[in-house]
Order: structure tokens, then C-alpha cells, then sequence
């Protein structure tokens, strides 16, 4: 069976009536809706352990547009749930020439902008926080003639669902699950909350 959230409810109810008899008022729906808030506080405490963010930990693909590219869209979950902080940290990628390099990361837009010695061995890159946008600048000094390179970078990515819970980390999050929903049960005093 897929892990969707029809058999999370299932496995994670399963677990509370193992646990406690009055947790058969939970029904399904109240621990699908659970899902969401479960993530976030999950993912959190995974990315914590070293290990569980080294599992959480993917390569993100984007294309440049003049020379730079724009990460709104995973930084706001629509297209994946990474965190600026995370991207700082990483070792980007481009190929020129044939040839994977890495980016060497300056501090401001104004060291990207002065001009580099030619022949730096390394293209230049900068993360401006206020527009989430990656800015680079090639070995030639230019800021634009990466033009439309792919760049990637490995960074730990928030699950947005929970298909996209590595196998490894499923059962982790059932019984991460399972805590929230019973917490909740304890607060209502066992009545169903679904």
C-alpha cells in the first residue's frame, strides 16, 4: 500500500489503541488533518539529527535566467520547502566547459559586482536574502554570461507531504504522528476530536 494519508490514519489509529483503549475516539479524518502540523514539527526536530538530515537531503536542480535564478518557489514550498539557511551552507554547482565547478560564495552583491581577476578558476556566486535570488558571476567577470546554465545543490528539503517522507524516516514520522494525535487526545480529555 502507498504511503498517502489514508494509510497513515490507519497505522497511526492502529498504534493509539494498541496504546490506550480510549484512543478508538480518534477517527482517521482528525489524524489526516494532524498531517500537516505533524510535518512541520517533524521535519524540524529531524533536521536536528544529523543523520535524519543527511536522509532528508536532496539535490535541487534550478536553471539560471541571465545568470541568476530565482528560489522564491522553493523557499515558499510551492515547489519544494528548503530554507535560505540551507542553501548558504551548500556547495552550488555549474558546468562550464564541460567541466563540473563549484561557485566560490562572496559576501554582498557589491564584492559579485567587482570585477574579478580573469582566469579566477571558480564562477562567483551571492544569495540575495530580500528576493530570494541566486546572482553569479562567471570566470570571465561577467554577470550574465552563464545565461540560462543549470546550477545544483544539495540541501536538506521539508517534506510537503507524505509521499515525499523518505522510506527510511516512515515509521518515524507514525510515531511522531502518533504523539501529536495523543497529546490532542489527552487535552480533550479522550473525546473525538474528528
Amino acid at each position: 500500500m502507498a504511503f498517502d494519508n489514508k494509510e497513515i490514519a490507519i497505522r497511526v489509529r492502529n498504534l493509539l489503541t494498541e496504546r490506550s483503549p480510549a484512543a478508538v475516539n480518534i477517527t482517521q479524518t482528525h489524524i489526516i488533518a494532524l498531517i500537516p502540523t505533524a510535518l512541520e514539527l517533524w521535519s524540524r526536530a529531524s533536521f536536528a539529527d544529523p543523520d535524519k538530515k543527511n536522509i532528508l537531503t536532496q539535490t535541487v536542480t534550478v536553471a539560471l535566467a541571465g545568470g541568476a535564478a530565482d528560489l522564491t518557489n522553493y523557499i515558499n514550498g510551492t515547489t519544494s520547502k528548503i530554507l535560505a539557511d540551507d542553501v548558504k551552507k551548500a556547495t552550488i554547482y555549474t558546468t562550464i566547459g564541460g567541466v563540473r565547478v563549484p561557485f566560490t560564495w562572496v559576501g554582498s552583491q557589491a564584492q559579485l559586482n567587482t570585477p574579478r581577476l580573469l582566469g579566477a578558476s571558480n564562477p562567483a556566486i551571492f544569495f540575495e536574502d530580500k528576493d530570494n535570488f541566486l546572482r553569479t558571476r562567471n570566470t570571465d567577470g561577467s554577470l550574465t554570461s552563464l545565461g540560462s546554465a543549470t546550477i545544483s545543490f544539495g540541501v536538506p528539503v521539508y517534506p510537503t507531504s507524505a509521499s515525499g517522507i523518505p522510506v527510511q524516516l516512515q515509521q518515524d514520522f507514525i510515531l511522531a504522528l502518533a504523539n501529536l494525535a495523543a497529546k490532542e487526545l489527552a487535552t480533550a480529555g479522550g473525546a473525538n476530536a474528528g
